[in-house]
C-alpha cells in the first residue's frame, strides 16, 4: 500500500519576476541594517543642541566651548594632544619627591585623564575645532608623560588602562558631558587604580588602615560653570544633568590621639591634595580611595585652586611637619600646561618641605614691621659675605597678616645677576602666614640683598629666615659609605 504523499504545488516564476524579488529582498536587509546602525548613530552620533553662539567670544563669560555628540561640550584644553612635559619640569617632579622622600613621605601623582580621551566617541571630526583631534596621538603623548616622570624616579599613576574600559557601552557614565568634572563612577574606577600603586608602597602594612562602606543615595541634578553658560548660549534648553552620589562611612578608624601625635604618634595617615575632583564630596573619590586602598588618608585638596594651590598650602602649613604623613597622593589634572610657570610653584612647594630653618642652618635672621605708607622694604642686605646660592638655600616668611599676600621679591647677586619673584596667594589658598622660596639653581653668584616690592596696603609684622637645607643623616651616611655625592641629588 503506498502512503498518501503531501500534494506539492510547483510554482514557475518567470526570470524578471525572480529578479525583482530578489533585489526587494537585499533591498529590505539594506534598510534593517541602516536602520540598526542609524539607532547606534542616533545614540552617539549626532549633535544634540542647537547653539549658534557657543564661539563668538564677545557672547561668553568662560572659554568658547565645541560641541560634541550625544551632548558632549568642550573646552580647548579638553581637547589637548600633547600631553609631553620638558627636561626641567621632569627634574622638578623629582627635586620634589627626592625631598619628600628624606622626610620619609612617597609621593604618588594622579594626572587625570582629558575628557576627551575619557570619551573620544563623542568627538565631532566635522567640527573646526575638534577635526584634528586624533585620540591615538593623545594617547602616545600620556604615555610618554608617564614614562618621563617614572624615568626620573616618580612614582605615578597611569590611567591609560582605562580606555580598554571606555570602549564599552556604560563608559561614557564615568564623566559628566556639560562639565568639568567626573561622576561618582569616574571617581571610583581612578580611585581602584589608585589604591593599587598605594599598596606598592614598601611601607603600606604600616599605615593607619579604615573600613569604608559606601551606599549609593538618591539620584540629584548638577548644573555647572559649563551648563549655566550654555543656558544663554544655545536655543534649546541644557537641563541639568543627573548622577547618582554615594553615602560614605568610616566603619573602623584609628582614634585621635594615634592619627595626631597621641601614644602612636608616628602612624599619621595618608595626605591627599589635589584639584575639585578630589575635594568635592559628592564625586566620592577620597571614600573610593579609602575603600580600595584600606588606608586612612586625609584630604586637604583645594577646590579651583589649579595644580599647586593645595599642594604648596598643605606643605606650608605647620601642621604638615608637626604631623609628616608616610604618603602623599598628589591629584591633579593632564589638561594644565606643566611646562608653562611651573618653576615659581615648585620653588614654594620644594623648599616648603623642609620648613623653618634651625640652628646652624639659619643663616641670616631679622624682624621688621610692614607699615601702609610704604610700598618697598629691603629685608636683608651686605650678605654675600655668607656665600649663599643655588637651591640649596631658600628664604623663610611668616606674616603674621594673613590677608597679606601678594608681593614681588627681588633679589640682587654679588656678579650682577638678580631675579624677580612674584608671590600672589589668591583666596582659594588655606593661608598659614608660612613663605618658601628657594633661590635660584640657574644663577651661579652669591644672594646679595632681597627687596619686597608692590606690597599691599596692610600692616603686619614680617620674620625673614634665610635658610641652609638641612643636611639629612640618611643621605650623609650613603655619602660617607660611597664617598660620592648622593645618587638621589639632581645636578642642575
Amino acid at each position: 500500500m503506498t502512503a498518501n504523499k503531501p500534494s506539492v504545488r510547483r510554482v514557475t516564476l518567470k526570470r524578471s519576476e525572480f529578479m525583482f524579488r530578489v533585489k526587494t529582498l537585499l533591498a529590505l536587509l539594506v534598510f534593517c541594517h541602516v536602520f540598526e546602525a542609524g539607532s547606534a548613530v542616533a545614540a552617539r552620533g549626532q549633535v544634540q543642541y542647537s547653539c549658534p553662539n557657543l564661539k563668538d567670544e564677545k557672547k561668553t563669560s568662560i572659554e568658547p566651548l565645541a560641541q560634541g555628540y550625544d551632548g558632549w561640550f568642550f573646552r580647548s584644553n579638553d581637547l589637548k594632544m600633547d600631553f609631553s612635559i620638558s627636561p626641567k619640569t621632569a627634574h622638578y617632579f623629582a627635586r620634589l619627591a627626592s625631598a619628600l622622600e628624606d622626610r620619609g613621605i612617597d609621593m604618588i601623582l594622579v594626572p587625570l585623564l582629558s575628557r576627551a580621551l575619557m570619551a573620544p566617541g563623542t568627538i565631532d571630526h566635522e567640527d573646526s575645532w575638534q577635526e584634528n583631534y586624533d585620540p591615538e596621538l593623545a594617547q602616545e603623548s600620556y604615555a610618554e608623560m608617564i614614562e618621563s616622570l617614572r624615568a626620573k624616579n616618580v612614582k605615578v599613576v597611569d590611567l591609560l588602562a582605562l580606555m580598554k574600559t571606555y570602549e564599552s557601552e556604560d563608559s561614557y557614565l564615568y564623566n559628566f558631558k556639560r562639565d568639568i568634572h567626573w561622576k561618582p563612577e569616574g571617581a571610583r574606577i581612578i580611585a581602584e587604580i589608585t589604591a593599587e600603586e598605594l599598596k606598592k608602597l614598601p611601607h603600606y602594612a604600616d599605615f593607619p588602615k579604615v573600613e569604608t562602606v559606601l551606599e549609593k543615595r538618591e539620584e540629584v541634578g548638577r548644573s555647572g560653570t559649563i551648563t549655566e553658560e550654555l543656558q544663554k548660549m544655545c536655543d534649546d534648553p541644557i537641563e541639568a544633568e543627573s548622577f547618582v552620589p554615594y553615602k560614605a562611612e568610616r566603619v573602623t578608624a584609628q582614634n585621635a590621639d594615634a592619627l595626631f601625635g597621641g601614644e602612636e604618634g608616628d602612624k599619621v595617615p595618608v595626605a591627599m591634595t589635589g584639584t575639585s575632583f578630589s575635594a568635592v564630596d559628592d564625586f566620592n573619590f577620597l571614600p573610593f580611595l579609602e575603600k580600595y586602598s584600606k588606608a586612612e588618608i586625609v584630604n586637604f585638596s583645594i577646590p579651583g585652586g589649579g595644580m599647586f594651590t593645595s599642594l604648596i598650602s598643605y606643605l606650608s602649613s605647620p601642621f604638615f611637619h608637626e604631623n609628616i604623613p608616610p604618603a602623599l597622593i598628589w591629584e591633579t589634572q593632564s589638561v594644565y600646561d606643566l611646562n608653562k610657570s611651573v618653576e615659581y610653584a615648585f620653588r614654594q612647594a620644594i623648599p616648603a618641605v623642609s620648613g623653618p630653618c634651625t640652628g646652624d642652618d639659619i643663616m641670616e635672621a631679622t624682624t621688621l614691621d610692614i607699615t601702609d605708607d610704604k610700598e618697598n622694604y629691603t629685608l636683608l642686605e651686605n650678605i654675600e659675605k655668607l656665600k649663599v646660592g643655588g637651591d640649596n638655600y631658600y628664604l623663610h616668611f611668616y606674616i603674621e597678616n594673613f590677608g597679606f599676600k601678594q608681593f614681588t621679591l627681588e633679589m640682587e647677586y654679588d656678579d650682577q645677576d638678580g631675579e624677580w619673584f612674584p608671590i600672589d596667594r589668591s583666596d582659594r589658598y588655606n593661608n598659614k602666614g608660612h613663605y618658601y622660596i628657594e633661590l635660584s639653581e640657574k644663577i651661579s653668584g652669591n644672594l646679595s640683598k632681597v627687596i619686597m616690592k608692590d606690597t599691599p596696603n596692610i600692616r603686619t609684622r614680617l620674620d625673614v629666615q634665610l635658610c641652609r637645607k638641612a643636611k639629612k643623616a640618611e643621605n650623609a651616611v650613603k655619602e660617607a659609605d660611597t664617598a660620592q655625592p648622593s645618587p638621589r641629588k639632581e645636578t642642575p
